[in-house]
């Protein structure tokens, strides 16, 4: 039976992204197992562990992401999910992998893929798959009209690449920087591997613009053109799509399931909103 593996995001600071797992009944309706991957020291599936369990990882929110504890950097987030992903594939009831990643997740999906593109079926990549997150700074300082902020931008980035980071920059270490923004990108990811990628993204997200997503998308279709794509855009949709759709994981994961399963053959493409069918 295929295995969804959905990979979350997280800003940094405790919170994670809006996970959207499908429910217990959709499961059952799409024929698929749910794995969800908890971000290491992050008790953001709370609600799983007992009182006692749930005390002690409270004590581990005082200290995400840091050096001490991983998960900083691109590598060993990618390198937790590989391990978790080598223990699922043991399984004998695990079928095809399908890969999902939520905002930070993406990254994580598309390093996986590209380490191990024979072990991901096809890719669920859910308001994260952008070009870089400078080129996102940019865009959205251009936006507003603001030139100063953007040169600005790529004046950090500069000094990134000259050797020369800040020691913080909007609330996160170089490291972290270094790893998910210079070093490897989703597009770098994506180019590292072949598995079919479906990608959702809201046509009002103002964390990752829908600019950055569409230009990757314009890369992948260009650079591979064999390659099988899918591109949902959510009309109106924010990097929450709940902000939109009453039911996201019921708007998504169906249709994902039963592209990637087919198989997958060309690039398709499709809106959804609050008026459109599910």
């Amino acid at each position: 039976m295929p295995a969804l593996m959905l990979v979350e995001g997280n800003d940094g600071f405790g919170n994670i992204s809006s996970v959207m797992p499908p429910s217990a009944a959709s499961q059952r309706e799409m024929g698929v197992h749910l794995a969800l991957l908890e971000r290491r020291n992050l008790s953001s599936f709370r609600h799983v562990y007992s009182k006692e369990e749930t005390a002690q990882l409270a004590s581990l929110d005082m200290h995400v992401c840091t050096e001490r504890n991983g998960a900083v950097t691109l590598s060993q987030r990618r390198d937790d999910v590989l391990a978790q992903l080598a223990y699922l594939r043991r399984q004998p009831w695990a079928g095809p992998i399908l890969l999902v990643g939520v905002s930070e997740g993406t990254d994580v999906a598309t390093a996986v893929a590209a380490e191990h593109s024979s072990n991901v079926h096809a890719l669920l990549l859910i308001v994260g798959a952008g070009m870089s997150q400078f080129f996102d700074f940019v865009h959205q300082a251009r936006a507003a009209g603001d030139n100063a902020s953007a040169t600005q931008v790529l004046v950090t980035l500069d000094a990134f690449l000259s050797g020369n980071p800040p020691a913080d920059y909007q609330g996160h270490g170089p490291a972290r920087w270094q790893s998910f923004a210079i070093a490897q990108t989703n597009l770098d990811s994506l180019m590292g591997s072949t598995a079919p990628v479906f990608i959702v993204h809201g046509s009002a997200d103002t964390s990752v613009p829908i600019a950055s997503v569409d230009a990757l998308v314009v890369e992948v279709m260009r650079r591979q053109p064999a390659r099988a794509l899918h591109y949902m855009v959510v009309d109106g949709g924010g990097h929450s799509l709940w902000s939109v759709l009453a039911d996201p994981p019921a708007r998504i994961y169906p249709p994902f399931v039963r592209w990637a399963l087919e198989p997958p053959q060309g690039r398709t493409f499709s809106n959804v909103g609050v008026g459109s069918a599910p």
